[in-house]
């Protein structure tokens, strides 16, 4: 059982993972959409050898800052958890020995760096999160219906993204610093409240 790669659990009523869930060491795919899940325990950040983890449709407020220790994720699904509004960007752990207070280490989800594909979309963010802005190898970023109301202006700093969904947001304009994703070939946005896009964007072949 300990050699399980793959775990789907859709449907139920279950409110959290057991905490045996850690001794799932070889686990690639966890896949727990559509559930009651409200929290998510710190010993997810236990399975080092996680690739992709949906945990859309469930009742999540918040997501542990040691999500981050899964640094071979590459997909992340948080799809409708309404209630989410923030990610973790870090947490440091501080040690007292002998009168001295030393920090052990720093926990954060900017540790995703093999993440390519990131879903945060229908929850509450009412800005990009910082930890978002340092996975550095995301290619797809969905933030559609949340409550953006600007992009930063360091956007570009995600010099691998490809496709960046933004509809349903309360934005009014697109920051120029979107030229700059050099690899940006799809981009969609709601047109309702936009007055301001960068020309760049609107004539570059490239992008549909």
């Amino acid at each position: 059982m300990t050699y399980l790669r793959e775990w789907h659990i859709s449907r139920t009523s279950i409110q959290e993972l057991p905490k045996y869930t850690e001794l799932f060491q070889d686990l690639r795919v966890l896949q727990l959409s559509r559930n009651g899940i409200k929290e998510l325990l710190a010993e997810i950040g236990k399975l080092r050898n996680l690739k992709e983890l949906n945990l859309s449709y469930n009742k999540l407020s918040s997501i542990p800052p040691e999500l981050g220790n899964c640094e071979n994720l590459e997909k992340l699904e948080l799809t409708e958890n309404l209630d989410l509004w923030e990610l973790p960007f870090e947490v440091t752990d501080i040690g007292v020995f002998q009168c001295y207070i030393f920090k052990l280490f720093s926990v954060t989800l900017s540790n995703l760096k093999q993440l390519l594909y990131l879903d945060i979309s229908a929850n509450k963010f009412s800005s990009i999160p910082i930890c978002v802005l340092r996975m550095s190898s995301l290619q797809w970023l969905d933030v559609s219906n949340n409550d953006l109301k600007e992009l930063p202006q360091d956007i570009d700093r995600l010099e691998e993204v490809q496709s960046l969904f933004l509809q349903k947001n309360p934005m009014t304009y697109l920051p120029h610093a979107l030229c700059n994703l050099t690899k940006l070939s799809m981009i969609v946005v709601s047109g309702e409240r936009m007055v301001k896009m960068p020309t760049a964007i609107c004539s570059s072949p490239s992008i549909k």
